[in-house]
Protein backbone atom coordinates (compact mmCIF):
# COMPACT_ATOMS: atom_id res chain seq x y z
CA UNK A 1 0.00 0.00 0.00
CA UNK A 2 0.93 3.61 -0.81
CA UNK A 3 1.76 6.11 1.46
CA UNK A 4 -1.11 8.67 0.08
CA UNK A 5 -3.54 4.97 0.11
CA UNK A 6 -2.42 4.83 3.29
CA UNK A 7 -3.11 8.14 4.63
CA UNK A 8 -6.45 8.77 2.79
CA UNK A 9 -7.76 5.34 4.48
CA UNK A 10 -6.61 6.69 7.82
CA UNK A 11 -8.66 9.94 6.75
CA UNK A 12 -11.71 8.06 6.00
CA UNK A 13 -12.14 5.98 8.86
CA UNK A 14 -11.28 9.19 11.48
CA UNK A 15 -14.45 10.79 9.29
CA UNK A 16 -16.66 7.78 10.55
CA UNK A 17 -16.16 8.77 14.15
CA UNK A 18 -18.86 9.85 16.10
CA UNK A 19 -17.96 13.23 17.66
CA UNK A 20 -15.90 15.83 16.28
CA UNK A 21 -13.19 15.77 18.82
CA UNK A 22 -12.62 12.17 18.17
CA UNK A 23 -12.35 13.13 14.62
CA UNK A 24 -9.96 16.19 14.84
CA UNK A 25 -8.03 14.23 17.40
CA UNK A 26 -7.42 10.89 14.54
CA UNK A 27 -7.15 13.00 11.54
CA UNK A 28 -4.06 14.71 13.12
CA UNK A 29 -2.56 11.36 14.58
CA UNK A 30 -3.05 10.25 10.85
CA UNK A 31 -0.87 12.83 9.70
CA UNK A 32 1.82 12.02 12.08
CA UNK A 33 1.12 7.90 12.11
CA UNK A 34 2.15 8.49 8.23
CA UNK A 35 4.72 11.49 8.26
CA UNK A 36 6.76 8.39 10.92
CA UNK A 37 6.36 5.77 8.09
CA UNK A 38 7.36 8.24 5.51
CA UNK A 39 10.26 9.41 7.48
CA UNK A 40 11.85 5.38 7.06
CA UNK A 41 12.32 5.31 3.21
CA UNK A 42 15.25 4.03 3.39
CA UNK A 43 14.83 1.52 6.25
CA UNK A 44 12.95 -1.58 4.60
CA UNK A 45 12.15 -3.63 7.60
CA UNK A 46 11.46 -0.23 10.03
CA UNK A 47 9.29 0.59 7.23
CA UNK A 48 7.29 -2.09 6.75
CA UNK A 49 7.01 -2.53 11.19
CA UNK A 50 5.89 1.32 10.96
CA UNK A 51 3.25 0.38 7.66
CA UNK A 52 1.32 -2.84 9.86
CA UNK A 53 1.19 -0.43 13.03
CA UNK A 54 -0.75 2.40 10.99
CA UNK A 55 -2.95 -0.46 9.15
CA UNK A 56 -3.62 -2.14 12.64
CA UNK A 57 -4.48 1.64 13.83
CA UNK A 58 -7.09 2.22 10.46
CA UNK A 59 -8.85 -1.54 11.75
CA UNK A 60 -9.64 -0.73 14.77
CA UNK A 61 -11.54 2.92 13.99
CA UNK A 62 -12.90 0.68 11.56
CA UNK A 63 -14.10 -1.56 13.91
CA UNK A 64 -15.09 0.82 16.32
CA UNK A 65 -17.21 3.11 13.71
CA UNK A 66 -19.07 -0.88 13.71
CA UNK A 67 -19.90 -1.13 17.12
CA UNK A 68 -16.80 -3.11 18.48
CA UNK A 69 -16.45 -2.19 22.04
CA UNK A 70 -13.05 -2.75 22.91
CA UNK A 71 -12.38 -1.34 19.37
CA UNK A 72 -14.05 1.69 20.65
CA UNK A 73 -12.73 2.30 24.11
CA UNK A 74 -9.43 1.82 22.68
CA UNK A 75 -10.58 5.36 20.38
CA UNK A 76 -11.96 7.08 23.56
CA UNK A 77 -8.50 6.15 25.67
CA UNK A 78 -6.01 7.03 23.20
CA UNK A 79 -7.95 10.26 22.52
CA UNK A 80 -8.33 11.13 26.28
CA UNK A 81 -4.83 10.17 27.34
CA UNK A 82 -5.54 6.60 28.85
CA UNK A 83 -2.60 5.70 27.12
CA UNK A 84 -0.31 6.69 24.11
CA UNK A 85 1.45 9.65 23.91
CA UNK A 86 -1.14 12.16 25.19
CA UNK A 87 -1.18 10.16 28.29
CA UNK A 88 2.58 11.64 28.68
CA UNK A 89 1.93 15.04 27.92
CA UNK A 90 -0.64 15.25 30.78
CA UNK A 91 1.65 13.19 32.84
CA UNK A 92 4.37 14.93 32.61
CA UNK A 93 3.50 18.43 34.37
CA UNK A 94 2.77 16.52 37.62
CA UNK A 95 5.87 15.16 37.62
CA UNK A 96 8.00 17.44 38.27
CA UNK A 97 7.99 18.42 41.96
CA UNK A 98 9.14 21.99 41.62
CA UNK A 99 9.39 23.92 44.71
CA UNK A 100 9.17 20.56 46.72
CA UNK A 101 12.04 19.40 49.11
CA UNK A 102 15.10 18.09 47.04
CA UNK A 103 16.22 14.42 48.84
CA UNK A 104 20.00 13.48 49.95
CA UNK A 105 21.94 11.92 47.63
CA UNK A 106 21.96 7.96 48.77
CA UNK A 107 25.86 8.20 47.51
CA UNK A 108 27.59 11.09 49.19
CA UNK A 109 28.62 13.11 46.45
CA UNK A 110 26.66 12.17 43.53
CA UNK A 111 23.80 14.33 42.93
CA UNK A 112 22.58 12.05 40.32
CA UNK A 113 22.34 8.86 43.08
CA UNK A 114 19.03 11.73 44.96
CA UNK A 115 15.75 9.62 45.10
CA UNK A 116 12.85 10.35 42.63
CA UNK A 117 10.68 12.88 44.46
CA UNK A 118 7.18 12.31 44.66
CA UNK A 119 5.13 15.37 43.73
CA UNK A 120 2.08 15.94 45.84
CA UNK A 121 -0.05 15.39 42.63
CA UNK A 122 1.77 12.21 41.64
CA UNK A 123 1.64 11.08 45.58
CA UNK A 124 -2.31 11.50 45.78
CA UNK A 125 -3.00 9.75 42.30
CA UNK A 126 -0.70 7.42 42.94
CA UNK A 127 -2.40 6.37 46.52
CA UNK A 128 -6.18 6.41 45.04
CA UNK A 129 -8.18 3.47 43.87
CA UNK A 130 -9.81 5.79 41.36
CA UNK A 131 -6.35 6.81 39.44
CA UNK A 132 -4.85 2.92 38.54
CA UNK A 133 -6.27 0.41 36.77
CA UNK A 134 -4.11 -1.58 39.33
CA UNK A 135 -4.24 -1.39 43.39
CA UNK A 136 -3.87 2.01 44.77
CA UNK A 137 0.08 2.26 46.78
CA UNK A 138 0.17 2.85 50.17
CA UNK A 139 1.92 6.48 51.33
CA UNK A 140 4.90 4.25 53.32
CA UNK A 141 5.50 2.67 49.35
CA UNK A 142 6.28 6.02 48.52
CA UNK A 143 8.95 6.11 51.27
CA UNK A 144 10.44 2.63 51.44
CA UNK A 145 9.77 0.53 47.76
CA UNK A 146 8.46 -2.65 48.70
CA UNK A 147 10.75 -3.85 46.02
CA UNK A 148 13.81 -2.91 47.91
CA UNK A 149 15.30 -5.61 50.32
CA UNK A 150 15.41 -5.69 54.10
CA UNK A 151 19.36 -5.87 53.19
CA UNK A 152 19.13 -2.01 52.06
CA UNK A 153 17.77 -1.25 56.11
CA UNK A 154 21.09 -1.21 57.88
CA UNK A 155 20.16 -1.51 60.67
CA UNK A 156 18.13 -4.93 60.14
CA UNK A 157 19.47 -8.46 60.71
CA UNK A 158 20.16 -9.49 56.97
CA UNK A 159 22.55 -6.38 56.69
CA UNK A 160 24.29 -7.17 59.95
CA UNK A 161 24.42 -10.86 58.31
CA UNK A 162 25.20 -9.79 54.63
CA UNK A 163 26.79 -6.90 54.85
CA UNK A 164 25.77 -3.25 53.66
CA UNK A 165 23.51 -3.20 50.67
CA UNK A 166 25.28 -1.80 47.42
CA UNK A 167 23.62 1.96 47.43
CA UNK A 168 23.96 2.34 43.29
CA UNK A 169 21.37 -0.86 43.17
CA UNK A 170 19.48 0.78 45.45
CA UNK A 171 19.38 4.30 43.45
CA UNK A 172 18.29 1.83 40.31
CA UNK A 173 16.07 0.12 42.09
CA UNK A 174 13.81 3.23 43.61
CA UNK A 175 14.04 5.23 40.21
CA UNK A 176 12.74 1.60 38.20
CA UNK A 177 9.99 1.76 40.86
CA UNK A 178 8.83 5.09 40.86
CA UNK A 179 8.97 4.72 36.85
CA UNK A 180 6.78 1.47 37.09
CA UNK A 181 4.43 2.79 39.14
CA UNK A 182 3.93 6.21 37.22
CA UNK A 183 3.50 4.29 34.20
CA UNK A 184 0.57 2.91 35.57
CA UNK A 185 -1.39 6.31 36.41
CA UNK A 186 -4.56 7.35 34.80
CA UNK A 187 -3.36 11.57 34.48
CA UNK A 188 -6.32 13.78 34.82
CA UNK A 189 -7.31 16.48 32.28
CA UNK A 190 -7.46 19.37 34.51
CA UNK A 191 -6.89 20.05 38.17
CA UNK A 192 -9.78 21.99 39.79
CA UNK A 193 -9.14 24.26 43.10
CA UNK A 194 -11.37 24.50 45.56
CA UNK A 195 -11.54 26.77 48.35
CA UNK A 196 -13.11 26.09 51.40
CA UNK A 197 -16.25 27.80 52.35
CA UNK A 198 -17.53 27.71 48.93
CA UNK A 199 -19.83 24.93 47.07
CA UNK A 200 -17.96 24.33 43.94
CA UNK A 201 -14.47 24.65 42.15
CA UNK A 202 -12.76 25.94 39.31
CA UNK A 203 -10.21 24.99 37.15
CA UNK A 204 -8.96 28.41 35.33
CA UNK A 205 -5.66 29.28 34.88
CA UNK A 206 -6.37 32.14 37.07
CA UNK A 207 -7.11 30.28 39.63
CA UNK A 208 -4.35 28.07 39.34
CA UNK A 209 -1.93 30.47 39.58
CA UNK A 210 -3.45 32.36 43.11
CA UNK A 211 -3.28 28.83 44.63
CA UNK A 212 0.40 28.62 43.28
CA UNK A 213 0.05 25.34 41.78
CA UNK A 214 0.49 23.83 38.61
CA UNK A 215 -2.47 22.66 36.02
CA UNK A 216 -2.36 19.62 32.83
CA UNK A 217 -1.63 20.23 28.98
CA UNK A 218 -5.72 20.31 28.70
CA UNK A 219 -6.14 22.52 31.35
CA UNK A 220 -9.42 24.71 31.16
CA UNK A 221 -9.75 23.57 27.43
CA UNK A 222 -13.04 22.34 28.35
CA UNK A 223 -12.38 18.56 27.53
CA UNK A 224 -13.36 16.91 30.68
CA UNK A 225 -17.05 18.87 31.16
CA UNK A 226 -17.67 17.58 26.95
CA UNK A 227 -17.34 14.30 28.44
CA UNK A 228 -19.87 14.57 30.85
CA UNK A 229 -22.28 15.60 28.48
CA UNK A 230 -21.50 13.12 26.49
CA UNK A 231 -21.87 10.42 29.00
CA UNK A 232 -25.19 11.78 30.26
CA UNK A 233 -27.31 10.78 33.45
CA UNK A 234 -29.50 8.24 31.76
CA UNK A 235 -32.73 10.42 32.01
CA UNK A 236 -31.13 13.74 30.02
CA UNK A 237 -30.93 13.91 26.26
CA UNK A 238 -27.87 14.08 24.68
CA UNK A 239 -26.24 17.43 23.29
CA UNK A 240 -28.02 18.66 20.28
CA UNK A 241 -26.09 17.26 17.30
CA UNK A 242 -23.21 15.78 19.63
CA UNK A 243 -23.16 12.18 17.61
CA UNK A 244 -22.86 12.20 13.79
CA UNK A 245 -22.75 8.39 13.67
CA UNK A 246 -25.25 5.35 12.71
CA UNK A 247 -24.32 3.71 16.28
CA UNK A 248 -26.99 3.44 18.65
CA UNK A 249 -26.74 6.46 21.36
CA UNK A 250 -27.08 3.91 24.49
CA UNK A 251 -23.86 2.46 22.92
CA UNK A 252 -21.87 5.47 22.75
CA UNK A 253 -22.85 7.44 25.55
CA UNK A 254 -22.32 3.87 27.76
CA UNK A 255 -18.66 3.94 26.81
CA UNK A 256 -18.12 7.58 27.28
CA UNK A 257 -19.28 6.72 30.81
CA UNK A 258 -16.83 3.63 30.84
CA UNK A 259 -14.30 6.53 30.13
CA UNK A 260 -15.26 8.36 33.26
CA UNK A 261 -14.41 5.30 35.16
CA UNK A 262 -10.68 6.57 34.45
CA UNK A 263 -10.76 10.08 33.97
CA UNK A 264 -9.91 11.14 37.94
CA UNK A 265 -10.49 13.97 38.80
CA UNK A 266 -7.75 15.63 40.74
CA UNK A 267 -8.90 18.74 43.22
CA UNK A 268 -6.71 21.10 45.57
CA UNK A 269 -8.67 21.94 48.46
CA UNK A 270 -7.14 24.82 50.10
CA UNK A 271 -7.65 28.16 52.31
CA UNK A 272 -7.58 31.40 50.61
CA UNK A 273 -5.63 33.25 52.78
CA UNK A 274 -2.72 29.83 53.34
CA UNK A 275 -1.22 29.77 49.09
CA UNK A 276 0.68 26.13 48.77
CA UNK A 277 -0.52 24.75 52.00
CA UNK A 278 -3.91 22.86 50.75
CA UNK A 279 -4.20 18.99 50.38
CA UNK A 280 -4.66 16.71 47.15
CA UNK A 281 -8.16 14.67 46.98
CA UNK A 282 -9.12 12.77 43.80
CA UNK A 283 -12.58 11.24 42.77
CA UNK A 284 -14.91 10.01 40.10
CA UNK A 285 -17.52 11.93 38.78
CA UNK A 286 -20.99 10.58 39.85
CA UNK A 287 -22.23 8.99 36.57
CA UNK A 288 -18.63 6.99 35.68
CA UNK A 289 -19.03 3.21 35.10
CA UNK A 290 -16.34 1.51 36.49
CA UNK A 291 -15.34 -2.23 35.58
CA UNK A 292 -17.31 -5.14 36.87
CA UNK A 293 -13.66 -6.40 38.44
CA UNK A 294 -12.56 -4.13 41.24
CA UNK A 295 -9.08 -2.80 40.90
CA UNK A 296 -8.61 -2.68 44.43
CA UNK A 297 -9.70 -5.21 47.09
CA UNK A 298 -11.31 -1.92 48.50
CA UNK A 299 -15.18 -3.01 48.75
CA UNK A 300 -14.89 -6.23 49.00
CA UNK A 301 -15.79 -7.45 52.51
CA UNK A 302 -13.52 -9.71 54.70
CA UNK A 303 -14.42 -12.71 56.07
CA UNK A 304 -15.49 -12.81 59.63
CA UNK A 305 -16.35 -15.33 62.30
CA UNK A 306 -19.95 -15.82 61.22
CA UNK A 307 -18.51 -16.27 57.49
CA UNK A 308 -15.91 -18.76 58.51
CA UNK A 309 -18.80 -20.53 60.57
CA UNK A 310 -20.83 -20.49 58.11
CA UNK A 311 -18.32 -21.77 55.40
CA UNK A 312 -17.77 -24.86 58.02
CA UNK A 313 -21.28 -25.94 58.19
CA UNK A 314 -21.99 -25.95 54.99
CA UNK A 315 -18.74 -28.00 54.31
CA UNK A 316 -20.14 -30.11 56.72
CA UNK A 317 -23.35 -30.53 55.25
CA UNK A 318 -21.95 -31.30 52.00
CA UNK A 319 -19.79 -33.93 53.47
CA UNK A 320 -22.81 -35.54 55.18
CA UNK A 321 -24.57 -35.65 52.17
CA UNK A 322 -22.20 -37.52 50.05
CA UNK A 323 -22.12 -39.91 52.99
CA UNK A 324 -25.71 -40.31 53.17
CA UNK A 325 -25.68 -40.81 49.44
CA UNK A 326 -22.89 -43.71 49.71
CA UNK A 327 -24.72 -44.97 52.24
CA UNK A 328 -27.93 -45.13 50.51
CA UNK A 329 -25.95 -46.74 47.59
CA UNK A 330 -24.46 -49.42 49.23
CA UNK A 331 -27.37 -50.71 51.08
CA UNK A 332 -29.66 -50.16 47.78
CA UNK A 333 -27.03 -52.59 46.07
CA UNK A 334 -27.07 -55.09 48.91
CA UNK A 335 -31.02 -55.21 48.78
CA UNK A 336 -30.93 -55.96 44.99
CA UNK A 337 -28.36 -59.14 46.07
CA UNK A 338 -30.70 -60.17 48.27
CA UNK A 339 -33.45 -60.33 45.98
CA UNK A 340 -31.67 -61.47 43.27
Amino acid sequence: MTISSLYRAYLREARRLPHEYLRLFFRLKARDDVEAVSSTRRQKDLRQRKEKRVLKEVRKLKAASSGDRTAFLHVLDLAYGRKGKLKWELLHPLLENSGGPVPDPIIAGVDKSRPPSYSPQIAALLTSQYARAVKALAPKNLVTPPVLPAQADPSSEEARLLGPFSKRREVNIRHRYFKEQTDRIYPPLQVVVHERGKDTGSSSHDTLKQAGIRGTAMQDAGIFEEVLDLAGSGHEPPPAGAFNSSLPTRFIRRRYRELLGKLPILTYNHAPASRGSGRYEVSLAPRALISSVPRTAKGIPSVDADDLAWLESSSNEKDAAKSNSGEHAAQQKQDNVAKS
